[in-house]
């Protein structure tokens, strides 16, 4: 690909998708006439010094975008499709959750018998209270991104045309899966250190919700090393959104979070069960008529599942590892040969 194509590309990449295509084919218009101009003036044909200077003088492809992009908002136009979507997808499962949830807690609340219009108002008012915080999360992580998108920030100075380098199509980040990425990690840091008792078993008895937790004492202490991870996991996301691409340095970051997390399953799969079963929340539930085999056969699988959960986490995140290894060194032979 030529440099033109490179410079038209990169402004594409910075502009909303709904006008890419046209903006794209009047600033390759505007190339080619200026190194018609050119050519004609100084009575020699186009080369690549000639392309190098007129692209100089039209500025780099953050600048050029920015001249058909509007002021900057809160949430500007480049990001305000992408937002919505990712509002109306994290409200919608939010929601869900939150009924569910806070159902759960209405019950379990439900001393000497609970009014049915004492439990609608739990529910309703729990449900206002997380979409509206999950409503907050994704303003303010898009507001950030907006905010810190070094886009429209860069030095111009010792911008060079020629540095610009070849990128494969699948590297190219995708902003709603990102933001779907931060916002969830979110969601699940805040229910793990805020709300854990949401995790566990339930079950419908007498006309009311029951519900006991399933997180055991050892699940508490690997708490602050999981919130590690998730906090450099959303830094990550962040940082190659505003970004708009892989590089080194974010890819070396990934394999290291890979391996962290990797790591920190291999010593919860071996470690004390991060489940238990409490055997008196059973009986609240309805299941007292339960022998001790059957409760213990109930314990075992319950702890089975979380260990064959974070097997799988384990080999995700070394296959990741491996993928991110893979891609550098595939980055570092295609920049070689360029």
């Amino acid at each position: 690909m030529d440099l033109i194509s490179f410079y038209v590309k990169e402004v594409g990449q910075r502009l909303p998708a709904t006008s890419r295509e046209d903006i794209e084919k009047e600033i390759r218009t505007l190339i080619e006439d200026t190194l018609e101009d050119e050519s004609g003036a100084q009575g020699r044909p186009v080369d690549q010094a000639m392309i190098v200077d007129v692209l100089k003088r039209l500025g780099s492809p953050q600048k050029m975008a920015a001249r058909y992009l509007p002021e900057r908002y809160l949430i500007g136009p480049r990001l305000f499709p992408q937002y919505v979507t990712v509002l109306k997808i994290v409200l919608a499962i939010v929601s869900v959750l939150a009924v569910t949830g806070f159902a759960v807690t209405a019950g379990l609340s439900s001393t000497a018998g609970i009014s049915f219009a004492e439990m609608l108002g739990k529910v309703i008012g729990g449900l206002m209270q997380a979409v509206f915080q999950a409503a907050a999360i994704v303003t303010l992580v898009f507001a950030v991104l907006e905010y810190f998108q070094p886009d429209l920030k860069l030095s111009e100075e010792n911008w060079n045309p020629l540095d610009m380098k070849p990128q494969p199509e699948e590297e190219r980040v995708s902003l709603v899966g990102g933001m779907l990425a931060v916002i969830f990690t979110i969601i699940a840091a805040i229910v793990f250190n805020f709300y854990p008792e949401w995790i566990g078993v339930s079950n419908f008895v007498n006309g009311q919700w029951l519900h006991t937790p399933v997180l055991s004492e050892t699940f508490f202490r690997y708490l602050p090393f999981i919130n590690i991870l998730w906090a450099a996991e959303i830094v990550k996301e962040i940082v190659v959104m505003a970004r708009g691409r892989w590089t080194n340095p974010i890819r070396w970051a990934d394999v290291f979070i890979n391996l962290f997390t990797a790591v920190l399953a291999a010593i919860m799969l071996t470690g004390p069960s991060v489940v238990a079963l409490d055997p008196a929340g059973l009986n609240r539930m309805g299941w007292g008529s339960l022998d001790a085999e059957a409760v213990n056969g109930l314990m075992t699988a319950a702890q089975m599942g979380a260990r064959v959960t974070l097997g799988i986490i384990m080999g995700l995140s070394l296959m990741e590892m491996g993928k991110g290894l893979y891609r550098i060194i595939t980055e570092r032979r295609m920049l070689a040969t360029a």
